[in-house]
């Protein structure tokens, strides 16, 4: 019996098309299909062949869905921590960005990006819920 529970996980940025960020894991929401992690629902557990939603027990519309949550988050995310930056440098009347690209580096980013993307990530995933509930 194959078994399926869509959740949140963390996917690497590499493999989120139209993502410009690198090295970095993002929320997305994903499947769950006979405990195989599936990001891209437009294909089978093995990556290789083109599969319809049906093929996973969703609707085109519950994909669509899914699809257009995680590219707003992952559009969101790659330009979040630069509108930061600016929001505070602007504050200041700062031109350059030195310090910016000092304190939005490294761990510190890495670990805002996933928390961020798994709160929208989240978010995402309850709205979806409750529209798909009374869709029915």
């Amino acid at each position: 019996m194959t078994s399926r529970e869509i959740c949140v996980a963390p996917v690497q940025a590499e493999l989120i098309a139209g993502c410009e960020l690198e090295n970095q894991e993002i929320a997305q929401i994903c499947l769950i299909f006979d405990d195989i992690q599936i990001h891209d629902l437009s294909l089978s557990e093995n990556g290789f062949g083109r599969v319809d939603p049906e093929y996973y027990g969703l609707t085109d519309s519950q994909r669509s869905d899914i699809v257009a949550a995680n590219e707003a988050i992952a559009r969101y995310i790659a330009r979040s921590s630069d509108e930061m930056a600016g929001v505070i440098q602007n504050s200041l009347n700062i031109t350059d960005g030195d310090v910016a690209a000092q304190v939005y580096q490294g761990e510190t980013l890495t670990q805002y990006i996933l928390a961020a993307s798994t709160l929208m990530a989240n978010h995402a995933l309850q709205e979806m819920i409750k529209k798909w509930e009374t869709s029915i």
